[in-house]
């Protein structure tokens, strides 16, 4: 009986790992998805005021 409940408890805790895993990939990847789009946007704003102010003075 005792071996049972072991068995109970490691796959519990398989599944509790599994699960943890699966919610630090996931708040991972917003992190990750967050940064580049903070890059994203960086990189085109900084590109807008050159272009204009490039055209302004000619």
């Amino acid at each position: 009986m005792p071996s049972l409940q072991l068995l109970q408890l490691t796959e519990h805790g398989r599944s509790l790992l599994a699960s943890r895993r699966k919610a630090l990939l996931l708040a991972s990847g917003i992190v990750v998805a967050g940064g580049v789009a903070a890059y994203v946007q960086s990189r085109f704003s900084s590109k807008r005021p050159d272009s204009c102010g490039h055209y302004n003075d000619v």
